[in-house]
């Protein structure tokens, strides 16, 4: 029972210290809610918009599958794997590739200044006419400022080490990102987001920018750049061989054209045929234009087969739920940023009341010893 009266003791002590610090947890709590309204006000707005598309499978694909359930049956296909497919799961490497991002720099976009609407690029528009927003400014002058000041010494080396050019051999595989480049790729980490769901067989692409015609249009070129990339290289093979069967069916046209020029000219010089020399002649000269006209047209049938090939193989992208111009902003939940500073002001409070209590006992206590001793 004593037990029990103590802790009733100590509960009670907590809640008249609560009580007796209301001024104290109501100055934190009114702090908090106004950096609470401060920092949700100060951040910048975003506008997300997506793009749900569906790549086409290929029949290699398909018969792999079948091939799967037909040896579990013990029964063997022979399909081989083909690699020239792109699984969807690598979809997000592809977008983080330099060449796709320097494409996404590119984009044209429709900006609303003050002179009226323009079009601008994508890196153009945060390099001349994006502000940033107040919290953001804040951050970059005081937190971020060290940092600031070392990519600005960083960038004064970079330029002194690259005023030696590369060798034309290896400018053709080594590129160079410029201190602009690295800034703009980095913020497109943070906007372009691929969701590959290959359990279903469907992506997700989104793109946020600050304006919301911005983000759909952001939207609608990475997918378009993506789809492309998709396509160049699941054809690329046939292009290859389409690209030498070509330069082997103009040889065989023009090996076919001369063999009938040779033919018509000694026909014409020998109308008459009369002697068993000109007739031999002739024949031979048949033959060779009777092989080059079957070799002209073989390669004829297999160029057509080779331009067959590539549009076959050619991926096609069913969009399912199409790029539109978000009417809502994604970003920030003000309510949320409110409530989450109201719960940290909280915190606070209830650690700074709990450090005091904890700190008055402890004083009590080496009091009640020291008057023991």
């Amino acid at each position: 029972m004593k037990k029990i009266q103590t802790e009733r003791i100590d509960w009670t002590r907590v809640v008249l210290s609560i009580w007796k610090e209301r001024r104290l947890i109501l100055i934190v709590m009114l702090s908090s809610l106004a950096l609470g309204v401060f920092v949700a006000f100060s951040l910048g707005e975003e506008y997300t918009s997506r793009s749900v598309f569906i790549p086409q499978v290929s029949q290699s694909s398909k018969n792999s599958g079948i091939s799967g359930l037909a040896s579990i049956a013990g029964v063997n296909l022979g399909s081989s794997p083909n690699f020239s497919e792109i699984p969807p799961g690598l979809y997000p490497k592809i977008a983080s590739s330099t060449g796709f991002k320097r494409e996404l720099l590119d984009t044209k976009l429709t900006y609303l200044s003050e002179k009226g609407e323009i079009n601008v690029t994508y890196a153009d528009f945060y390099e001349n006419h994006y502000e940033l927003p107040l919290l953001n400014k804040i951050k970059k002058y005081t937190v971020g400022l060290p940092l600031l000041v070392w990519k600005k010494i960083r960038g004064k080396d970079e330029k002194v080490q690259s005023t030696g050019d590369l060798d034309s051999a290896k400018e053709e595989y080594i590129g160079r990102l410029s201190t602009s480049e690295i800034g703009h790729f980095e913020r497109l980490d943070g906007q372009l987001n691929i969701e590959p769901n290959e359990k279903m067989g469907y992506v997700q692409l989104s793109f946020s920018m600050p304006y919301p015609l911005m983000a759909a249009e952001m939207t609608l070129a990475a997918e378009n750049i993506l789809q492309r990339e998709i396509i160049k290289y699941r054809i690329r093979n046939a292009e290859e061989q389409l690209k030498f069967i070509e330069a082997r069916f103009v040889e065989k046209k023009q090996e076919f054209e001369k063999t009938q020029t040779r033919l018509a000219d000694f026909r014409d010089r020998n109308q008459n045929l009369s002697t068993s020399f000109a007739r031999s002649e002739q024949e031979r000269l048949e033959s060779e234009y009777n092989l080059a006209f079957n070799n002209y047209l073989d390669m004829a049938k297999q160029l057509e087969n080779s331009k067959f090939q590539v549009s076959q193989d050619a991926p096609v992208f069913s969009v399912i739920d199409p790029v539109v111009v978000p009417h809502k902003r994604s970003a920030p939940n003000k309510p949320l940023v409110i409530i989450l500073w109201l719960i940290v002001g909280g915190i606070v409070a209830t650690a700074i009341i709990s450090i005091r209590f904890f700190v008055k006992d402890i004083r009590e206590l080496i009091s009640k010893e020291a008057n023991g001793c």
